[in-house]
């Protein structure tokens, strides 16, 4: 369901959020509240700045091994 709008608003330059909130289809099995909270840039972007200093981390520390999901060996 919300692919669509999702494509609709990309293609048309819409609003992709009020696309959501308007859909009747998606506003019956979804309270508002949750669809506002999934829109929430504030609560998406607060760890940030932690996500960021764990990437760019300049301390001089080695970086954790990465997981290779195709291998199943670590890398760094």
């Amino acid at each position: 369901m919300v692919q669509r709008h999702a494509m609709h608003a990309w293609k048309e330059g819409l609003n992709f959020r009020e696309l959501v909130l308007k859909d009747k289809e998606i506003t019956k099995r979804v309270l508002r509240e949750q669809i506002e909270r999934a829109f929430d840039l504030k609560r998406q972007l607060r760890n940030i700045d932690k996500i960021f200093a764990r990437v760019f981390d300049n301390s001089g520390e080695k970086s954790r091994p990465v997981h290779n999901k195709s291998s199943g060996r670590r890398s760094r």
